[in-house]
Order: C-alpha cells, then sequence, then structure tokens
C-alpha cells in the first residue's frame, strides 16, 4: 500500500526547541510571560518583512480582530461588511462586539466583490473586512473610490494566510487601517497559534498601546512616563507567550526560503493541471499581486464532482479537502443574515479542493497527486 500524502505538514526549521530551551534556563528572558527578547525580536522580524511601522504581538488573527472591535468603538447595529466565505472568528469578533453582519459574495479569486460591495454600503458601514485569500487582494484604487465622499469607513485587512503577499509593491497587511496575521500551524510560517495585529492608521496607535496592554498604561508606567501603573480603558488579553515567540522567531526568519519552496509546489502543480479548464479550474492571480502560494486548489464544475473525487483521492492514500463553509449558510449565519443574495459564493465554497502543499512534501508526492487527478478525470498523461 502507498503511504499517505497528507494535506498539511505543520513547518519547521529544527531551531524551535533550542530557542525554547533557552527561554526554559532563562538565558535570553527573565519570564515565559510576554514582551520577553524573542518577543522583541519577532516585532523587528515582522516590521522588516511587511515594512510596517507599528506591530503587536497577539494570541491569534482572532485575537487581533478583537482588539480591533475596541480601538474603532463597535456599537450596537454598526454594520461590519465581510465576505461569507472566511474562517468564523473572523465574523465572531464582531458579533461578539454587537456588530451586525453583512454578508457580501466572493469573486472568482475568492476575494469579496468590489462591485457588490458598493451596494452594501450604507450609512451604519462602520468596516469593510477584506479577506486576502491565497494572497490575491482587492484593487485598492477601486475601493478608494467606492468609498470617497463617504464617512469615515475604516478597512481592515485579514490577511491570515497573505504574510508576504504584495500588493503592487506594499505588502498586504499594510494597505488598510489596520491588517491582522495568522501564525497557525496551518499557515506558511507558525507557532502553533498565534498572530500579529498592524496598525497602519496611527491615529489610533496610542488607543491600541492601551487595550493591547489589557487596558492599562503599563507602557507609559515602564517608560517613566507616569507615576501610576493603572486601568484605563477597556481592554484586551490576547498576547503571544514569549514560549511561542520562541518558536516563532526562526520560522519568521525562514520565510523568504519557505516562500521559494511553497512556489515551486505550486507551480509543478499549476504547470500539469492548468490547462484541463474542461474539467476544472486552478487559482489564478490579479496582476496586481504577488502571492506567497499559501494554497494550491481546483474547483471543479459541480459539488457532486467534489464528493467524488475527494473520495477517490481517499482510497489512494491522498489527503484533499474543502475549505470554508459559507458563513451565511450556517446555523448562527441564517439567524443573523437573512438576505438570499450570496448563491455564488455557495455555489464557489462547494466546488474548491484543496491539495496537499507543503514544505517537506516530496516531488514523487506531488507527481503522485497530480497522477491521480489526471487519472479521475480520464485525461491522458
Amino acid at each position: 500500500m502507498s503511504k499517505n500524502v497528507f494535506f498539511n505538514k505543520p513547518y519547521i526549521t529544527n531551531q524551535e526547541i533550542s530557542n525554547i530551551g533557552k527561554v526554559l534556563k532563562k538565558k535570553l528572558n527573565p519570564s515565559f510571560g510576554y514582551q520577553g527578547r524573542f518577543s522583541e525580536q519577532c516585532v523587528k522580524e515582522i516590521k522588516k518583512i511587511t515594512k510596517a511601522k507599528n506591530v503587536f504581538l497577539t494570541s491569534s488573527c482572532t485575537g487581533a480582530l478583537e482588539i480591533i472591535t475596541n480601538i474603532i468603538n463597535i456599537k450596537k447595529d454598526d454594520e461590519i461588511i465581510i465576505p461569507s466565505f472566511t474562517f468564523v472568528s473572523a465574523a465572531d469578533a464582531f458579533v461578539n462586539a454587537g456588530a451586525k453582519i453583512v454578508f457580501c459574495n466572493i469573486d472568482e479569486n475568492f476575494i469579496i466583490d468590489l462591485d457588490e460591495l458598493k451596494s452594501k454600503i450604507t450609512r451604519k458601514t462602520k468596516a469593510i473586512v477584506l479577506v486576502h485569500y491565497n494572497g490575491n487582494s482587492v484593487n485598492f484604487e477601486k475601493l478608494k473610490k467606492i468609498l470617497n465622499n463617504k464617512k469615515k469607513i475604516f478597512v481592515i485587512e485579514d490577511a491570515a494566510a497573505a504574510l508576504g503577499s504584495k500588493y503592487k509593491n506594499e505588502f498586504l497587511g499594510t494597505k488598510g487601517d489596520f491588517g491582522c496575521f495568522s501564525f497557525h500551524e496551518s499557515k506558511n510560517i507558525h507557532c502553533g497559534v498565534g498572530g500579529a495585529l498592524l496598525v497602519n492608521n496611527e491615529t489610533y496607535l496610542k488607543k491600541t498601546k492601551l487595550i493591547w496592554n489589557r487596558g492599562t498604561n503599563r507602557e507609559d508606567f515602564e517608560n517613566r512616563m507616569v507615576t501610576k501603573y493603572q486601568w484605563m480603558i477597556s481592554g484586551k488579553s490576547c498576547h503571544l507567550s514569549e514560549m511561542q515567540a520562541a518558536f516563532l522567531l526562526p520560522q519568521l526568519k525562514s520565510l523568504k526560503k519557505n516562500t521559494t519552496i511553497k512556489r515551486k509546489i505550486f507551480l509543478e502543480y499549476f504547470k500539469k493541471l492548468s490547462t484541463f479548464k474542461n474539467y476544472f479550474n486552478v487559482p489564478a492571480f490579479n496582476k496586481f499581486n504577488k502571492s506567497n502560494y499559501h494554497s494550491f486548489f481546483i474547483v471543479v464544475k459541480k459539488n457532486i464532482i467534489r464528493q467524488k473525487f475527494i473520495k477517490f483521492m481517499k482510497k489512494n492514500n491522498i489527503q484533499t479537502v474543502i475549505h470554508y463553509e459559507p458563513l451565511h449558510f450556517s446555523k448562527v449565519g441564517k439567524s443573523l443574515y437573512k438576505k438570499k443574495d450570496l448563491k455564488k459564493t455557495y455555489n464557489l465554497s462547494k466546488r474548491i479542493i484543496r491539495f496537499p502543499s507543503y514544505v517537506g512534501i516530496k516531488d514523487n508526492q506531488i507527481k503522485r497527486v497530480i497522477n491521480k487527478t489526471l487519472e479521475y478525470f480520464n485525461i491522458d498523461k
């Protein structure tokens, strides 16, 4: 029997254990909490990678979004426009803050449809969440025109899986008022679970620091700018521990190498599978985007084909998987959003199949996935 080809194996640099050992031995940091030497180095590395000025390590991408709900002062019935094709916690952060979720369709690249977005904006719109699927983004110039002459609407970039991806010459996560990254083990680089918040609108930097410090003036107190350490505003406890930062640092330093390998894997699939459009489509990138090649997937013609294909691949010891179930079609989503205008999102979400694509996958394993795909569709090799 052939060995299994798994969908994902978390990336490891082999430096993680050594770094964690230094924390345990307290060689570089006096505590296991946060804001130690490794945390400081991770922040510097993320700034170096993204060219961002203001970076805060968080417990997850969700944690970063929860901080943002406090920063922008979400109130009851404030409307947040978000694609239905995204991870549940992206919407959850705003629902828990009292906002009204307005779901928007995605386009063929699985990102928010700007043409439809126009009709979703009302006087109650507080923010728009952009999910940069597979390193693709909206056309920010077009978005700017849509928002022109309207009251302030915050632009939040959910770049959870897009670290290192670009819009023209600027990194995703740095274009909106705020940007968020995930370091979950399913991402290109990770620390098990973790995240980062980028504050690009410096009007909100001081408030962010207070909220990130659990609502306290800890930073000012430690810098001896005030004499009392006290609770100032409602805050969030969403930090990355020093242990996780020790794990994350070598991953960040390996991002360029990691992306090169991920690109090679993506192109190997793309070269062999991109010409069979009668059977399925492969990922496309907007001409103004440069991806970090987080995943490779195909989009089959019908949902029934997806079900049969995944079953076929499983019989051949190859793990292929679906992705997000559309939020508007979930139990909670149906209670939040009553309109029936998201057929395109539903249709696309039911036809996507993700392939094994991780650093460490062998060439012969990629070839096996490709050959079995062609076999299923009865395509001559």
